[in-house]
């Protein structure tokens, strides 16, 4: 993943975290909590603590991420 980070600052682009339906939930619980009025929500949090606690954003202070639907 170092490989990944490192090219990512030096093309000074941006990474996009975008969210997706779940396949692996339930069929009842999927009606009620997909999309943007939970899940989304929960998902890209999870996914910014991941690169913080990572320490990605100190190993890679010029890398840009996009954190959509927050």
């Amino acid at each position: 993943m170092e490989l990944f980070w490192q090219t990512l600052e030096e093309l000074e682009v941006t990474l996009s975290l975008h969210p997706g339906i779940p396949t692996n939930h339930p069929e009842y619980i999927v009606d009620e909590l997909e999309g943007a009025t939970w899940e989304w929500c929960f998902y890209k949090a999870m996914q910014a603590l991941r690169l913080i606690m990572k320490n990605i954003f100190e190993r890679h202070p010029k890398a840009k991420v996009f954190p959509g639907h927050m």
